[in-house]
Parts: structure tokens; C-alpha cells; sequence
């Protein structure tokens, strides 16, 4: 579908709809999921890694985003 937006510069309204529906369900998990990793992950991992591994995780979520730090 979203391809086919691209491709086309428009999607029927059924289509618009139902990706209207699909990114506001992706953005409550994500929400969701980021204040999990602000209150109890990222706190953790600073607590219990040191600099190095901390950096090295860094590294690797650049990475995995294509970005380098």
C-alpha cells in the first residue's frame, strides 16, 4: 500500500483509512515502547554497563539505522 502511495501520488479512500488506522496503532505501541526503554531500560544500562559497553550499544543502534557515530 505504501508503495503503491508512492507510486501513484494517492490511495483510495478505503485505502487511506485503513493506513490511517495502521500507523496510529503503530504509533500507540512505539509510544509505548519508548517509555519502557526511558523509565526501566535505559536507566538499567547505565547502571550496570560501563562506559565502553555503553558506547558499544550506541554504536550498534547507529548502525542498524545507518548512521555512524
Amino acid at each position: 500500500m505504501g508503495c503503491r502511495w508512492l507510486t501513484d501520488g494517492q490511495l483510495p479512500a478505503a485505502d487511506v483509512r485503513l493506513l490511517t488506522s495502521l500507523l496510529e496503532s503503530l504509533r500507540e505501541t512505539y509510544q509505548h515502547h519508548i517509555a519502557i526503554e526511558d523509565s526501566q531500560v535505559f536507566p538499567l544500562a547505565e547502571r550496570i554497563l560501563d562506559r565502553a559497553e555503553l558506547e558499544a550499544v550506541a554504536r550498534e543502534m547507529a548502525a542498524r539505522r545507518g548512521l555512524i557515530l
